[in-house]
């Protein structure tokens, strides 16, 4: 299958449940002094951010940037949703968020905190 195929996506959105999330590492965060994102080093990614933007399953589609990767520069990952369910989520207020952490995540074996610099208020 190619990547750039319809056929590709289609695929792989089959593979996802109905409320399937992709996270996709993009590389390097653009600067306000990069070119438009369809010129120079960033043009294959945007034109995968095309593709995926225009696919029908594609329900939303949002970028987060983390300067705490431990790159030299912050990295941008591409998050694709297959319901609109998950702007909600995204979306959600900082209570929403703490509360949907503390009930999903479990506690470590050598009880370090398994979430280092992430909290309902830093998602907003």
């Amino acid at each position: 299958l190619d990547p750039e195929d319809d056929d590709f996506l289609t695929a792989l959105y089959r593979s996802m449940s109905d409320d399937g999330v992709l996270s996709i590492p993009v590389g390097t965060a653009p600067t306000i002094h990069d070119p438009r994102a369809d010129r120079g080093v960033y043009a294959r990614r945007e034109k995968m951010f095309k593709l995926l933007e225009d696919h029908s399953e594609t329900a939303a589609m949002f970028v987060y940037e983390e300067s705490h990767s431990r790159f030299y520069e912050p990295q941008s990952f591409l998050v694709v949703c297959k319901s609109n369910d998950c702007r909600k989520r995204w979306y959600a207020q900082p209570d929403e968020i703490d509360f949907a952490i503390y009930e999903r995540i479990r506690d470590t074996e050598s009880s370090e905190p398994a979430l280092a610099l992430f909290d309902g208020s830093t998602q907003r």
